[in-house]
């Protein structure tokens, strides 16, 4: 036996009884024995834990009200936002995580009654500092990837913390009400690659209408109208016809942009392009395997068209996962993994490709 390696195992034995006595001692729960209301995230049971950590780290506390076993909504909470990669990076990552259950007695209960939360209650979470003050004000029903991503950014601005990018990436997708414009160019890559880049489009689909090649464009109406929308497309040439699908969006069309305007008439949709037409600048690149989300991809997308760095829009987990892909990129088997287009595959589509890379990482 090599007596390097040898000695080297009692070392390690030690420093894993360490690592796992304190991990005890802070009441931690590893995310793998989580009931499906904690979702995927790594939460300690003690806030004098979390408070020391707090105070060690100066991070802020993100504490979790939550009832186990719950019922559908608490389930749902867990499977969502508290599963949604980016936000178990981020709440994992910029805050101190501590779940408390409001149905269960003994220092649960204790914490409950402390905070004046009610037993037995639907998902809430509290922002705290190292001293237990609120850094945002509590508020209910707030159970949506977007409502959650949003107070978290709220939360981390009121504790003085940087805010990065990825995270503001999943606020501004999942803000509210969007709206939809679609244009025809010469073609949809080069519509995708441009339109992707607007500060106010969150989402670009390729297709067909009327015999042309069409963008269809999802936007954020409370930061770009629909007029200028068609003004930025008409600027960089993706625009040079235009597909209402109303009559207000028609006459915005014609009278504002001077823009060759057809009224979709009722039936009539846009027929969508093949999957290796989406995005296709991404899809030339290894990010098309990362689990990312729908902004993300086209923010990507369009940072490649134009030859910049779509790195940029990355979280830290991602680039390491970029990193690994990066090692099996002729793998045959990393062809079947491409970012899923639907929201609710996401979290499903990081575990399989998380799962898969470390399954052939052991074997290379």
């Amino acid at each position: 036996m090599n007596k390097r390696h040898h000695t080297a195992a009692p070392e390690l034995a030690v420093a894993i009884v360490l690592i796992l006595g304190s991990l005890l001692l802070a009441g931690n729960v590893p995310a793998a024995e989580n009931p499906p209301e904690l979702g995927e995230i790594n939460w300690l049971r003690r806030l004098d834990a979390a408070k020391a950590e707090s105070r060690a780290s100066g991070k802020p506390i993100l504490l979790l009200f939550q009832e186990i076993p719950g019922c559908q909504t608490c389930q749902t909470f867990g499977a969502q936002p508290l599963s949604h990669p980016l936000l178990v990076e981020a709440i994992e990552d910029l805050f101190v995580p501590l779940a408390i259950h409001n149905n269960k007695a003994g220092e649960d209960e204790t914490i409950l009654k402390r905070f004046q939360e009610p037993a037995w209650n639907n998902p809430v979470i509290r922002y705290l500092d190292a001293n237990e003050n609120d850094l945002i004000p509590r508020k209910d029903r707030q159970w949506s990837v977007g409502d959650t991503a949003l107070r978290m950014v709220a939360a981390l601005s009121a504790a003085g913390r940087e805010v990065p990018n990825y995270l503001r990436l999943v606020a501004d997708e999942h803000h509210g009400p969007t709206e939809t414009a679609v244009v025809a160019m010469h073609c949809y890559w080069e519509g995708e690659g441009q339109l992707g880049a607007l500060a106010a489009v969150e989402k670009t689909w390729s297709g067909w209408l009327g015999g042309k090649e069409v963008v269809e464009i999802t936007y954020d109406p409370s930061k770009a109208g629909y007029e200028e929308i068609l003004r930025a497309a008409k600027r960089v040439k993706c625009a040079d016809h235009v597909f209402a699908l109303n009559p207000d969006q028609a006459r915005i069309a014609k009278s504002s942009t001077g823009l060759a305007t057809t009224l979709i008439s009722a039936g009539e949709s846009v027929r969508t392009a093949k999957d290796s037409d989406q995005q296709y600048y991404l899809r030339q690149s290894l990010l098309r395997h990362l689990p990312l989300t729908t902004l993300q991809a086209t923010r990507i997308n369009a940072a490649l068209r134009q030859k910049q760095d779509g790195t940029t829009f990355l979280s830290p987990r991602q680039k390491q996962m970029l990193s690994q892909v990066a090692k099996v990129a002729d793998a045959d088997w990393l062809e079947d993994m491409v970012y899923p287009t639907a929201a609710n595959k996401l979290a499903d589509y990081s575990r399989r490709l998380g799962q898969a890379l470390a399954t052939h990482s052991k074997k290379d």
